[in-house]
């Protein structure tokens, strides 16, 4: 009986996979660093690949109903027909393509245009910079289109079952952490800090994702503070909580009334930091039960196409500011 839904997360520094049973309850994770002396493309997808036959082991493919996948974005990479990767990548990180950013008025479009126009401003730098390789593609997808597509040519899954883009990363975090009521904001704390805030449907600026209205703040400050992996130390600690404060307060000024942050990623899983984050946002921090709430959000997502709904992770610990 297919039962099982099987959640994936591309992020910057590696690939997770989580295998989710109807109520919601993790059957086996895998994890896998991304090798960064390949190309982008190739080492993305064999990071994903396995981290899913890690979780996958010892199960029927016949017992899977579905696979969401989620990436970091906006990240393009162009490939061939046969979805071999060819030439530069673009990551999220990455601001070659920022002069044509510029030139579409990203910053003054509309929420739900902004990630397909940044995906387009970055074609757009391959097509200037680098011809050739705009020639030879055959196309110019966004990282979890390009996994996806992977993933359907593949042996380990039944070649009949749903493969859902779930969408992008820091969405999938909101999605998976439960956090869904007016208010209620998710801060991502890993390669990067990003935060989601649930908004009214009638709020400016916010785009509408699944049953939920959220606004995100532009700000790039949080990128590559820290190895994911890092430690890091009451310095360190205020850096982020500053990053997050500027994050919060671009939220505020737009009119947004956030209550409760739910911390999420690698560096939610420190109790201090999360204190500290309290402390310095005067909000309440929380954190889950699921470290891993991209994989949840896009199984999620993944789920409710073959009528699973998985309920959202739910919260363990409190931090209230002093």
């Amino acid at each position: 009986m297919k039962s099982l839904v099987l959640g994936i997360d591309l992020g910057t520094q590696g690939a997770r996979a989580t295998l989710y049973n109807e109520s919601g309850e993790c059957q086996k994770r895998g994890e896998s660093a991304i090798n960064s002396d390949i190309h982008a493309g190739n080492a993305w997808w064999q990071a994903v690949e396995r981290a899913a036959r890690e979780a996958l082991q010892e199960i029927l493919p016949s017992d899977i109903a579905a696979v969401g996948v989620g990436a970091h974005a906006p990240s393009l990479v162009a490939v061939t027909e046969d979805l071999q990767p060819i030439g530069p990548t673009l990551t999220w990180q990455d601001r070659r393509a920022a002069p044509w950013e510029k030139k579409l008025g990203i910053d003054s479009a509309p929420a739900e245009q902004r990630l397909g126009l940044r995906l387009l401003a970055q074609t757009e730098w391959l097509r200037t910079e680098h011809p050739k390789v705009h020639e030879r593609a055959r196309w110019f997808l966004q990282a979890s289109e390009y996994i996806v597509a992977r993933l359907r040519k593949q042996d380990f899954l039944a070649p009949d079952i749903p493969i859902v883009n779930a969408g992008v990363d820091a969405f999938l975090d909101l999605y998976g952490s439960g956090a869904s009521q007016p208010g209620e904001a998710c801060l991502g704390c890993g390669t990067s800090t990003s935060l989601t805030v649930v908004v009214e449907p009638e709020f400016n600026d916010c785009r509408k994702l699944w049953d939920l209205h959220v606004f995100s703040p532009q700000s790039r400050a949080g990128a590559s503070l820290l190895h994911h992996d890092d430690l890091p130390d009451p310095a360190d600690g205020a850096a982020l909580c500053a990053v997050a404060a500027e994050l919060l307060n671009e939220a505020q000024q737009k009119g947004a009334n956030v209550s409760q942050i739910t911390a999420v990623g690698g560096l939610a899983r420190l109790p201090w930091l999360n204190k500290m984050r309290a402390d310095t946002l005067g909000i309440p921090v929380v954190t889950v039960d699921d470290p891993q709430t991209v994989c949840r959000g896009a199984a999620r997502v993944a789920g409710e196409q073959v009528q699973i709904n998985l309920p959202a992770a739910s919260i363990v610990q409190r931090y209230t500011p002093s």
